[in-house]
């Protein structure tokens, strides 16, 4: 059995090392294409199309300064979620949301950035302007016993139950249509045109 003081010599000896070799480990090239690949890329017949269907795809982001791309990417604070609630669904319709859009089924609109639509009422949640409020930091306390209204940590209703309005947003919309596939629509743009 190993002492812990020499658990900790071991661990220090191989922290020293790792800090000796890093610079050695560096990425100094490309390394998924080689420069032959890459031009066969770029001299394919079809590059022309590839690279105006991948600007399309990516428009928005081009679109957006240095900033506005910064504030784009929600922060690591800001709770993502799979469902606004599991088995319960809408807080006015209940479990019927799911009878009618299925397991995902709420709508969302990145015109409407942190909202989400009820696909039986049509009631848009939160009723506050989470946007606005995510913009000016997040700084001020919201009352979320108010009727729908959301801090990115949910509203609770008088049953204890909490609904992730934003958190669904961020998660669905905002991660998986807009910021993670924009981040490899961007890259295959660089990729075959070079355009940083």
């Amino acid at each position: 059995m190993i002492s812990l003081d020499a658990k900790l010599v071991i661990l220090v000896a191989l922290m020293a090392l790792a800090a000796c070799c890093r610079a050695g480990w560096a990425k100094s090239g490309r390394t998924l294409q080689t420069e032959e690949q890459l031009a066969g890329l770029r001299a394919d017949a079809q590059t022309p199309a590839r690279i105006a269907g991948l600007r399309a795809a990516c428009d928005y982001l081009l679109k957006m300064s240095d900033d506005e791309l910064w504030d784009f990417v929600p922060p690591p604070d800001l709770p993502r979620c799979l469902n606004v609630r599991f088995g319960v669904g809408c807080p006015v319709h209940g479990a019927e949301i799911f009878k009618v859009g299925g397991h995902y089924p709420w709508k969302l609109d990145p015109a409407q950035p942190f909202k989400v639509t009820c696909p039986v009422g049509g009631e848009t949640y939160p009723t506050n302007d989470f946007a606005a409020y995510y913009k000016a930091g997040r700084k001020e306390k919201l009352d979320t016993r108010q009727p729908y209204v959301d801090d990115g940590y949910g509203w609770v209703n008088e049953k204890g139950e909490r609904f992730w309005f934003v958190g669904y947003y961020v998660f669905w919309q905002r991660w998986r249509k807009e910021v993670l596939p924009g981040i490899s629509n961007l890259a295959r743009l660089y990729l075959l045109t070079g355009d940083k």
